[in-house]
């Protein structure tokens, strides 16, 4: 996948806030707090998806 095209975002109703992906994100763009839905920064996001492979709970989409 080209990543100058892949977009990453985090589906509010499987996110769990357990902030895995937060804790993994190498820019720290990933927001949230503790068992509440998180967000990224789409300007700061350098679509690396090591969001995307940490997440247990498939909350993280590529796109």
């Amino acid at each position: 996948m080209n990543q100058q095209y892949t977009h990453y975002e985090i589906d509010k109703d499987k996110c769990v806030g357990c902030q895995l992906c937060a804790q993994n994100c190498p820019v720290n763009v990933i927001s949230g707090e503790p068992s509440k839905t998180h967000v990224i920064d789409q300007s700061g996001c350098i679509k690396c998806g090591v969001c995307f492979d940490v997440c247990p709970h498939d909350a993280v989409k590529r796109s």
